[in-house]
């Protein structure tokens, strides 16, 4: 389970108290997004206001006809400063055959450069040794 490559922009970035993970997958399941894997982050420090405060992050993300959504929370622990923060991510998947194609792209390459360079250094040495 994997997060597929974020390239894309974030939509909304707020702080709420009344909004869950689990309210935004089912929003948007209910408007045929699939959702994948759920990924969970504790001990990661939050600096609000000069002050370390504890914290843990989920984060999961949901794709349709090529798009992917990645919904991320992070929760504050500290109860003087509890609360919760939603960001919204959009951005756009490549196609499947994208990887295979990079690398069969970068073989040829590798391949051709390597073809070329042997030929050029066999016409320059047999070009030295007559001149010699």
């Amino acid at each position: 389970m994997g997060n597929p490559q974020r390239n894309g922009v974030t939509v909304a970035d707020e702080q709420s108290s009344d909004w869950t993970l689990e309210a935004a997958k089912a929003r948007l399941q209910a408007e045929g997004w699939t959702p994948g894997g759920s990924e969970m982050y504790s001990g990661a420090p939050v600096i609000r206001g000069g002050r370390q405060l504890e914290a843990a992050s989920e984060e999961f993300y949901a794709t349709k006809d090529g798009a992917v959504v990645t919904v991320s929370a992070v929760t504050i622990l500290t109860p003087d400063a509890a609360g919760t923060t939603l960001a919204t991510h959009l951005g756009v998947t490549g196609p499947r055959w994208e990887p295979v194609a990079i690398m069969l792209g970068g073989l040829v390459g590798a391949v051709t450069g390597w073809l070329l360079t042997g030929w050029a250094g066999y016409r320059l040495r047999r070009r030295t040794c007559l001149a010699g």
